[in-house]
């Protein structure tokens, strides 16, 4: 969703974009694949929100994530505002309410950070050039090897 305009709003986001910091990848994730043990680094939630927000703030913008439930499941909205009323939204699954709350607290910091790295167009982890999907290797298992805090 977004607002009529979004013309003051998307001068704003460019502005923002040139001066967000760089994104520190301190978690890394190893997972098995047909073809043996991958791993890759990512940025935790809180280190995408330290590097865009004061840049995102210097140029009257703000990004909230309200979650809400649909049909029994819980919907992830998350929302760029401008200023000047000017907004862009998107939402996302983040899973089945019933889940155990430990689940949907780890589903719901994932989704955080992959929604707002899309809004903001910023790369949260490394990009393998679609290495994994051409190859036809699908994740089997999914092992966190290091952690900072709560994140993922």
């Amino acid at each position: 969703m977004k607002s009529e305009s979004i013309k003051e709003l998307a001068a704003a986001l460019s502005k923002a974009q040139i001066a967000f910091l760089p994104i520190k990848k301190t978690g890394r994730v190893g997972y098995d694949t047909t073809a043996g043990r991958k791993a890759y680094n990512y940025a935790p939630l809180d280190a995408v929100i330290e590097a865009t927000k004061k840049a995102l703030s210097d140029n009257g913008l703000a990004v909230t994530q309200i979650v809400k439930l649909a049909d029994g499941n819980t919907i992830l909205e998350t929302l760029l505002c401008h200023s000047s009323g000017e907004y862009v939204s998107s939402e996302s699954y983040v899973g089945h309410q019933n889940q155990p709350p430990q689940a949907e607290g780890s589903a719901l910091t994932y989704k955080r950070r992959y929604a707002l790295s899309a809004l903001l167009c910023v790369a949260s982890e490394e990009d393998d050039d679609a290495l994994a999907a051409e190859k036809g290797e699908t994740a089997k298992t999914q092992t966190q090897l290091k952690t900072p805090c709560c994140d993922e």
